[in-house]
């Protein structure tokens, strides 16, 4: 995360589990659009926080699961991602 993601996003890494939970710095607070559409768009596969909270309110958080994939895999995700994030916002 620190090697792509720094300035894009805020993280704490996880203790336990399979889930990774970080907050992308974005100016609208939203991650959905950005997730469903041009992340998976990018070949990454996350989910956008707010299908995780009762009242569906927008949220910049994201959960990605990094537990099948291999050093490289997921170091090219986490790349990819972040070149979405980087265009979302220098888009506006």
């Amino acid at each position: 995360m620190q090697k792509y993601m720094t300035g894009l996003a805020e993280w704490e890494p996880p203790q336990a589990g399979m889930f990774y939970w970080f907050k992308l710095l974005l100016d609208d607070n939203d991650s959905e659009a950005l997730i469903r559409t041009k992340a998976y768009e990018n070949g990454v596969l996350a989910l956008p926080g707010t299908v995780f909270l009762p009242d569906g309110r927008k949220t910049a958080y994201v959960r990605a699961a990094f537990s099948l994939l291999d050093g490289d895999q997921a170091d090219e995700a986490v790349k990819r991602l972040s070149e979405v994030v980087r265009a979302a916002k220098e888009a506006k």
